[in-house]
């Protein structure tokens, strides 16, 4: 598609250092890259680069043990709600990513049609209510939460968060240590209950179903389904017509959230910097 071709040549650098990158653009030796920590973009647009962004990604905490095969209390729907309102989003949003994402409560990306703003409210900041779900589930006393850290990707911030919010609704996070190299192959084993992850969500319904929630989906880790949830996506899987799949989509939307399937922070938002070249 020679129309489309806009470069005689595309020379592809890795530099690992984030901060390397950063002075990489700077300097004009390379032209555009995506940057790897947020709060270096007022000093790349400073420098005279533009940044184009997108929310592609979710941060946040990942059940594994919804069916209670690991053994831990997340299977009670009440616990995992508790979870929800442990969290104070817009706090950690900033302390983590200098405010670059958008605060969300459901997995479906904002750029779905299926995406529902009111569902953002479902779980404000509330302490008090974690903690009346948590001794309705019969857990007032708390309980111990296995989870991996991968610090030098997340940050020690992230996790410095994660286990002082829960800790105030007694729970007990013991922190694994990982390295990176075997940390994909054991979420999806899986070997912990629940974990940090930034996970993509396409803005079709259908991929993002069969990436996370369909029972036989890829980081559906511990393969938990519902009759709910398999009626809503069979006859999303079945519709001919796009409206009722849409409408479908919400209503199995609305429902994630209310079961509390996921733990979402925020939308990340992902800045790719460039000078001199169109994007």
């Amino acid at each position: 598609d020679a129309k489309n071709v806009k470069y005689d040549t595309l020379v592809i650098k890795y530099i690992k250092d984030a901060t390397a990158m950063v002075d990489a653009l700077k300097t004009g030796a390379v032209q555009g890259a995506n940057v790897a920590t947020n709060n270096a973009v007022p000093t790349l647009k400073a420098a005279g680069l533009k940044v184009v962004s997108s929310y592609l990604d979710c941060l946040g905490i990942y059940f594994a043990d919804r069916t209670g095969k690991l053994g831990t209390p997340l299977k009670d729907v009440r616990v995992r709600q508790a979870m929800n309102y442990a969290f104070d989003r817009p706090a950690m949003l900033q302390a983590i990513d200098s405010g670059y994402g958008k605060v969300t409560q459901q997995y479906f990306p904002s750029a779905s049609k299926s995406y529902l703003p009111a569902l953002n409210s479902t779980y404000p900041y509330d302490l008090n209510k974690a903690k009346a779900l948590m001794k309705a589930a019969g857990y007032e006393d708390g309980f111990t939460l296995s989870m991996p850290t991968l610090a030098f990707y997340f940050g020690d911030a992230a996790y410095a968060i994660i286990k002082s919010q829960l800790a105030k609704i007694n729970i007990t996070v013991d922190e694994q240590p990982q390295t990176g190299a075997t940390f994909i192959g054991d979420i999806m084993a899986p070997k912990w209950p629940a974990y940090l992850m930034q996970f993509e969500r396409s803005i079709n319904t259908w991929k993002m179903l069969n990436f996370m929630v369909t029972d036989n989906s890829l980081f559906n880790n511990d393969k938990f389904t519902d009759s709910t949830v398999a009626g809503y996506v069979g006859r999303i899987q079945s519709s001919s017509s796009e409206a009722d799949r849409i409408s479908l989509a919400k209503k199995l939307n609305t429902y994630l959230v209310q079961q509390a399937w996921f733990l979402p922070f925020y939308e990340k938002q992902s800045n790719f910097a460039f000078k001199g070249i169109s994007v």
